[in-house]
């Protein structure tokens, strides 16, 4: 028997709250190790997550098994800081970027729903 893969969310302020739900009903993830079946899979979400914490959660993992950490990330890594609070390394530049990006795409999902 397979171990069940250990699913890492960061949720709360700059976090992904949606997606312990959408791995829940779409347990399906591409990686480069093999596709993943999350069927079954521990979802644990960590609000306001910091390396600290995620690295408490993964020793809670299997020996040997999967963990998949869902989480904000920019060229130069994680975007999370180190520990409970700590300053994000990506600093204020970084996350500025991000919630851009986040604002164009709610916007194009309003323009998208807009009658033709």
């Amino acid at each position: 028997m397979v171990d069940p893969i250990h699913v890492i969310v960061h949720t709360g302020e700059h976090g992904l709250e949606e997606a312990a739900d959408y791995y829940q009903k779409f347990p399906h993830e591409p990686s480069p190790a093999g596709d993943l079946n999350l069927a079954g899979a521990v979802i644990t979400r960590i609000r306001n997550a910091n390396l600290d914490l995620v690295l408490q959660e993964m020793g809670r993992a299997t020996r040997g098994g999967i963990v998949l950490l869902v989480c904000h990330a920019y060229d130069e890594g994680l975007l999370m800081p180190v520990a409970t609070g700590a300053r994000l390394s990506a600093g204020k530049a970084a996350i500025a970027r991000l919630l851009d990006v986040s604002r164009a795409e709610h916007r194009a999902r309003q323009i998208r729903a807009m009658p033709a």
